[in-house]
């Protein structure tokens, strides 16, 4: 940024797209975990790779199950979100309207 320009956050649907985008590539990541925990880094064979182990798991239980229990990782993120959304909104209306009575100057 050059001069006196003001970083702007994102806006609401923004930051919700790229949870929720998160949330897609998280899956995936979370199923590998989730299947070399309960198999073993070295079960069935010796220790199978990321990509072997997506394999595995989607022609074993299909590709459906990269993303299971994405659903309601995305709706925590959603209501997070809108939470979080709310809660600066009013934050700042009451600072702004506190600061504005008590210090004219700012």
């Amino acid at each position: 940024m050059a001069g006196n320009e003001v970083a702007t956050c994102p806006d609401e649907h923004t930051v919700r797209l790229v949870r929720i985008s998160g949330e897609r590539l998280y899956g995936p990541s979370n199923a590998i975990q989730s299947f070399v925990t309960s198999v073993g880094a070295s079960g069935a064979g010796g220790s199978a790779g990321v990509v072997e182990t997506l394999r595995t798991i989607a022609s074993e239980e299909g590709v459906a199950a990269l993303y299971a229990g994405v659903t309601p990782k995305v709706v925590r993120a959603l209501l997070s979100g809108a939470i979080q959304f709310s809660t600066y909104e009013a934050t700042k209306d009451w600072a702004e309207g506190f600061l504005g009575r008590n210090f004219p100057r700012l």
